[in-house]
């Protein structure tokens, strides 16, 4: 549940919990256990942001199983005559790729609202030089998505923040 209540809440701390007309775009970058997950497990991110009315989750890594994209509706309770409420929906698609290798459409807004890496690792001493050029590519998409980047511990995100910086300053991921 970790990853769930982790992108929900930095989705409220980013602003984006309301969307854009009610629509998020997530690409899950390097996702390996989370493009797994039963996609009910998901639902609750429609739960967490009640004002959005679709969701869509992109997963994108080497590790990714790629199949057709799912959609899911959640169940909303009945309204009264003349009261119009929209089922929110959310869309799970998957690539087996790198993000280095991902279209080029894919990391603009629309149809990506935000990137997510959860616990990536983009600055641990046998991971970094994997991410150096996906983080390149970050660094150098215009315009820049926002990114939300969890971590399993301070180490961890100290690494990270440092690749991150280093990325974006013009010096690489690696």
């Amino acid at each position: 549940p970790a990853s769930q209540l982790s992108l929900a809440r930095g989705i409220h701390k980013l602003g984006l919990a309301s969307g854009d007309e009610g629509r998020l775009r997530v690409l899950c970058a390097g996702a390996r256990g989370e493009a797994g997950l039963p996609p009910q497990w998901w639902m609750e991110l429609l739960h967490a942001c009640p004002a959005l009315s679709h969701v869509t989750l992109h997963f994108v890594g080497p590790q990714v199983q790629e199949g057709p994209p799912r959609v899911l509706e959640r169940p909303t309770s009945a309204q009264g005559p003349g009261h119009h409420r929209t089922t929110p929906t959310l869309t799970l698609a998957s690539s087996q790729t790198t993000l280095e290798a991902v279209d080029d459409a894919l990391l603009h807004p629309p149809p990506t609202t935000l990137v997510w890496m959860s616990n990536p690792g983009l600055g641990h001493p046998s991971l970094r030089k994997g991410w150096a050029a996906s983080l390149t590519r970050l660094a150098q998409a215009e315009p820049r998505l926002p990114l939300l980047v969890t971590s399993h511990h301070a180490l961890d995100q100290e690494r990270d923040l440092e690749a991150l910086a280093k990325a974006f300053s013009g010096g690489g991921g690696g």
